[in-house]
């Protein structure tokens, strides 16, 4: 679970980054995560509400535990396919911020230093 809802954060922050989630990034985050963790969508969806309730209350923290946990909890190669689909929703809106570039580059840099 702590795994679920760190990649959540970084999806949710990424998906953020240009003020709202688009329907198009919700659909996306949904597939994945269901489809990864076997959850029904209405937890998940509640999940999902509470999340982003919390990034907004205090993202840099949110983010920093999130790459902790993926630190943690997480191989080399499932790090590296979060990356991928955190590059793959960052092009949804053909726009990458700073933000978005930053998470890339912190979990890039955890991947060379493990």
């Amino acid at each position: 679970m702590r795994i679920r809802t760190a990649i959540m954060t970084l999806f949710n922050v990424i998906a953020l980054a240009d003020g709202k989630v688009t329907e198009d990034e919700e659909k996306m985050i949904f597939d994945v995560l269901s489809t990864q963790f076997h959850i029904s969508e209405q937890n998940l969806h509640s999940e999902f509400e509470k999340n982003l309730k919390q990034i907004q209350d205090n993202a840099p923290e949110m983010i920093k535990e999130a790459v902790f946990v993926l630190r943690e909890e997480c191989s080399a190669e499932e790090v590296k396919d979060v990356i991928n689909l955190l590059k793959d929703l960052s092009l949804t809106d053909n726009n990458l911020d700073r933000r978005e570039m930053m998470i890339i580059e912190m979990l890039e840099q955890l991947l060379a230093t493990s």
